[in-house]
Parts: structure tokens; C-alpha cells; sequence
């Protein structure tokens, strides 16, 4: 009996030492910097082409939401997560820049009257595939954009 007495204190003694010594470092924890930096990385773009291979649009999305995103309020209706303020779905990647450029000049178009803070969703070319559109995320509303790719 003395003996198992004596085992479960060393036991006892071994793993308090052993939790101590997990406890020992405090503060916020950084990763190694390449961890940092794959993590942070900007995503691939998503890239559309029209039908004719005429012009490829690539659209930047956001890797992960601001907390200016996470702090608004949210309303979880039948498996949904709608804004109450815009009536839009909550968590999504934003498309935060568009560039549209020709295939076969490789030069770049500039596209006029985007808004400054773009959180664009959803672009979709139209059946003649001269424009796209897309939905734009305001704090109280949701706004329609159309961009004419053919002037």
C-alpha cells in the first residue's frame, strides 16, 4: 500500500512539474515569418472570359473579412446569416478590385465609376456578353453595378 501511496505522489509530483513548464511562456504568440507570410498572401484572382476570347476579367477577392465585416449585426433565419441593415448574406469573400483586359492586345481597360471601397458580389456577364454585373455591398444597402466591357 505504501508503495502505490508512494507512486501516485511521484505521479502527482511529475505531472504538476510537467504542466508548470507548458505555462511558462505568455504573451501573444507570433508565427515563424514564412508561416506569417503564406498565410497572408493575397489569393489568386478569379478570372472570367467571354465566349469570344475577346476580353478576361479578373476580379481580387479578400482573403478574410475585415472586423469592421464581423462586427455587424447578423440575423440567422433558416439556416442563413442575413445583415439586418442591407438585407445581404453575412461572410462572404468581397471582391475588393475588377480589371478587364484585351486577349489579344494584352492591354489593360480602364474601368470608370467603380466606388472607392469596393465589396462587390456575384458578377455575371449578360447572354451578348458585352457587360457584367454585379452586386454592390453599402452598410445599409446593396447597390446593381453594370460594367460595359464594350466601351
Amino acid at each position: 500500500m505504501k508503495l502505490l501511496n508512494r507512486l501516485s505522489f511521484f505521479c502527482f509530483l511529475l505531472f504538476t512539474a510537467a504542466s508548470t513548464i507548458a505555462q511558462d511562456v505568455s504573451g501573444y504568440q507570433l508565427p515563424p515569418k514564412e508561416i506569417a507570410d503564406m498565410l497572408l498572401a493575397p489569393l489568386a484572382p478569379a478570372v472570367q472570359v467571354d465566349g469570344n476570347l475577346k476580353y478576361m476579367v479578373q476580379f481580387q477577392r479578400s482573403q478574410y473579412p475585415t472586423v469592421e465585416e464581423l462586427g455587424q449585426p447578423e440575423a440567422k433565419i433558416a439556416g442563413l446569416r442575413i445583415n439586418p441593415n442591407n438585407f445581404s448574406p453575412t461572410r462572404q469573400n468581397y471582391i475588393k478590385s475588377i480589371s478587364v483586359e484585351n486577349i489579344s492586345t494584352h492591354s489593360k481597360i480602364a474601368i470608370k465609376g467603380l466606388p472607392i471601397n469596393l465589396t462587390a458580389l456575384n458578377p455575371t456577364w449578360n447572354p451578348a456578353e458585352t457587360k457584367i454585373a454585379f452586386f454592390q455591398v453599402e452598410a445599409n444597402r446593396v447597390d446593381i453595378y453594370v460594367i460595359d466591357i464594350s466601351s
